[in-house]
């Protein structure tokens, strides 16, 4: 794909306004988000499935891959951390 070609993505959903997926649709559509919704939406897809991606496309040798993967869960593992510092959860195991 050349840098001038470009995918619109559209997606529509609607949940129960008290479920978990509501409280998560409203916070995104909120104003006061801890950063901008196509960054938290892009970040969770980059971090999550990106490897996943790749992987289908069969595009990446090994190596390639294999970076692809560390930087997804490098991604998660700021983002625990992030978690853990910004509610105070600071033990390394969870208590769940």
């Amino acid at each position: 794909m050349s840098n001038k070609e470009r995918i619109d993505f559209y997606f529509r959903c609607q949940v129960g306004a008290d479920s978990k997926n509501g409280v998560l649709l409203d916070y995104w559509q909120s104003e006061d988000t801890e950063m901008p919704l196509r960054e938290m939406i892009l970040g969770c897809g980059l971090a999550y499935w990106l490897p996943f991606a790749y992987k289908r496309l069969d595009c990446l040798e090994a190596d390639e891959l294999k970076q692809v993967v560390r930087s997804s869960i490098y991604q998660l593992m700021l983002h625990i951390a992030y978690l853990r510092n910004s509610f105070g959860f600071f033990e390394e195991k969870p208590d769940w």
